[in-house]
């Protein structure tokens, strides 16, 4: 037991990655970033910023492994710190898929929000955010009260809390829902890999398409909001084939609903793969063994606890690893581990999140170190 929880004279710090203070550093361009938000041109900075399925065309493809790509982040500072640094570090030339689902969960999504937004500054057209249920779920009620159309909500109870920051708070929350209105709903690339936060439209939705539809039909079809919201909710599973439920909008899918679906579309997308966030593989990834035909594979951003709801989620329940993807043509992405560095970690679970508001009151003493 760490009696004296001083990260600085903890026996194992060390320098080697310090997120502390990547954190520190995002905070005090607090006001910068808000500039981003409240430029004109903030959401064409976004690549695709808009609320459809973008296709990548191939001249974007050329080098497949430039393209890496991110899972559900939920306000996980820590990985994405992390995982950004890898990326940067082994790829100058790198662009950033993002699946989706950046808030609630974790304690840090302004600061998340802020290291994206950052980033999509500092690359301009280079970020690729898909939206997943969380980031579209979001609003700004009349009452000026922030409410989610999802749960866990914590970045609505973040933005919603009552002190010194409140009005910085609601920049950043309305920067956001502006933001996620406008993101892609899922990306098609050349080799036939479908990018997608959940899923795609389910075999209910498949049967609108007609073979003697123009391209013009098709595509209208495709952004329908109907179609969007499958793309964003659904859920994959390893079922060969699951009936469409439309008393939920994450209803379940097999590999026999995308194939179904690579066949009824294409005369008009080359889909074969499929590449989704929305579940919280243990490990970070999951490669669908039973979807042999059409392969499939879900990533995690985030390392701590799917349960979120204390900080022990940090300090005894944090991966060894975390994980990203990188594109390979024609196959399904590759996946990258990134070690977790226990005492970088220590520092960062003490300093940066026993001193939240909401874990003021918990005993400080924990059992074992953070990984």
């Amino acid at each position: 037991m760490y009696d004296n929880l001083d990260p600085l004279k903890h026996p194992t710090y060390s320098q080697h990655w310090n997120t502390l203070e990547s954190l520190t550093k995002i905070r005090a361009q607090r006001s910068e970033i808000l500039s981003i938000l409240e430029a004109p041109e903030a959401i064409s900075l976004i690549a695709y910023g808009k609320k459809e399925v973008a296709i990548i065309s191939p001249e974007l493809f050329e080098n497949p492994s430039d393209w890496h790509v991110i899972g559900d982040l939920h306000s996980d500072f820590y990985a994405f710190s992390n995982q950004l640094h890898w990326i940067k570090t082994n790829n100058p030339n790198f662009k950033l898929i993002f699946l989706g689902d950046l808030i609630d969960r974790g304690p840090h999504a302004i600061e998340v929000f802020s290291l994206m937004l950052s980033t999509i500054k500092e690359y301009p057209g280079r970020v690729l955010w898909i939206a997943g249920n969380h980031d579209e779920g979001i609003t700004l009620q009349e009452n000026d009260v922030f409410e989610a159309s999802v749960a866990p909500a914590e970045f609505t109870d973040e933005l919603n809390r009552q002190d010194e920051l409140k009005e910085i708070r609601k920049k950043f929350g309305l920067g956001f829902i502006e933001i996620a209105n406008r993101l892609p709903r899922a990306a098609v690339f050349p080799d036939g890999l479908l990018v997608t936060h959940g899923g795609f439209p389910l075999t209910d939705l498949q049967s609108q398409i007609k073979p003697e539809d123009s391209p013009e039909e098709f595509f209208a079809w495709l952004n329908s909001p109907e179609c969007l919201q499958d793309f964003t909710w659904t859920r994959i599973t390893d079922w060969p084939k699951k009936m469409p439920n439309r008393n939920s909008k994450g209803c379940s899918y097999g590999f026999k609903d995308f194939a179904a679906f690579c066949a009824s579309t294409k005369n008009f997308l080359p889909v074969q793969r499929l590449l989704t966030g929305h579940e919280h593989p243990s490990n970070g990834s999951d490669i669908h063994t039973p979807w042999v035909d059409n392969p499939a594979l879900t990533l995690k951003g985030f390392g701590f606890s799917s349960n979120y709801d204390e900080p022990q989620a940090y300090a005894t329940k944090y991966d060894k690893n975390l994980v990203i993807g990188r594109l390979r043509l024609n196959k399904i992405p590759e996946v990258i581990t990134i070690p977790v560095f226990e005492k970088d970690l220590f520092t960062y679970f003490v300093t940066a999140i026993m001193s939240l508001p909401a874990f003021a009151n918990i005993d400080r003493k924990i059992q074992k170190s953070p990984v």
